[in-house]
């Protein structure tokens, strides 16, 4: 706590706190102390972020542990970096925060950056059905289908043709 904010030292107290919380893991008042430098965003955010995660996870605080995977995908270096954390937050949204449009959001995000993904679409059909949103999902995969691969562009199209027979012809006629 001295060197965070009497002595102004951020690099020796968070090195402090993650000492600490290698010791005891759930020290709320160490989290707390952490948390500090998460806003505004700056130097230490991602490190923090990181540090956090497991904590929120733990603790099962599902809000907080989306918000340290946002920092940690702004951040990630590779594109499966950035696929693991999108599909994390994808499962924490939907299934621990019940925020299916928000896991969908996530869910699309893979789909930008790997459309060849087929378990990422099948997710993606189960969240559109729950947000009911087909039309959304006939414009992300018409989207991809100019600069697919031919075996994806024929995946994906027989996935608008069915997506449409099963959800949107029979709600049109």
């Amino acid at each position: 706590e001295l060197h965070g904010s009497e002595l102004r030292d951020p690099r020796t107290a968070i090195d402090f706190y993650k000492q600490s919380l290698s010791h005891d893991a759930l020290h709320r008042n160490t989290v707390a102390a952490l948390e500090r430098y998460l806003a505004p965003v700056g130097e230490y955010t991602v490190e923090v972020a990181a540090v956090l995660a497991p904590f929120y996870e733990t603790t099962e605080d599902w809000v907080r542990l989306g918000s340290a995977l946002e920092v940690l995908m702004g951040a990630a270096a590779t594109v499966d970096d950035k696929l693991t954390l999108l599909k994390r937050l994808s499962i924490i949204y939907g299934r621990k925060r019940g925020d299916a449009a928000a896991a969908c959001a996530n869910a699309q995000r893979v789909f930008a950056l790997s459309p060849g993904d087929p378990e990422n679409r099948v997710e993606l059909r189960h969240l559109a059905e729950m947000v009911q949103d087909f039309e959304s999902l006939i414009l992300l995969y018409d989207a991809a289908l100019e600069n697919a691969e031919p075996a994806l562009q024929r995946a994906l199209a027989w996935e608008i043709a069915e997506i449409y027979d099963q959800n949107l012809r029979s709600a049109k006629d």
